[in-house]
């Protein structure tokens, strides 16, 4: 896949796709170069911006992805790696809460707003 092919298909531009190369979180083995010169992305490079993108969606710097995507190639143990997902579900959770305890401030305060319309 070529990268303006997967920059559409993330929904990003080829310059972020670019900029993940420049740090470090696609390699080798995601990115080969064509005769041409061209990039193609390989479907372990989809995998890991799919990871990526996830990552930041849950607020995880691009530093903090990269030194946990080595720290999991660097053969850690399955009981380590279990570990280190429960650690990450405890921070997706304390976020889930935030979110929840702000959506419920904002419902009361559009029930309040709503409440002084019919009055």
């Amino acid at each position: 896949m070529l990268i303006h092919e997967v920059a559409k298909h993330f929904g990003i531009t080829a310059d972020t796709v670019r900029y993940y190369e420049k740090q470090g979180l696609l390699t080798q083995k995601h990115v080969r170069r064509r005769t041409n010169g061209y990039r193609e992305y390989t479907e372990a490079a989809l995998e890991r911006i799919r990871l990526i993108r996830l990552g930041q969606i849950a607020n995880f710097s691009l530093a903090e992805l990269r030194s946990g995507i080595e720290l999991w190639e660097s053969g850690l143990s399955d009981e380590r790696k279990a570990e280190i997902w429960h650690q990450q579900l405890k921070r997706l959770d304390k976020q889930l809460e935030g979110l929840q305890e702000s959506r419920s401030f904002i419902m009361n305060k559009l029930q309040q707003l709503q409440s002084c319309d019919k009055a």
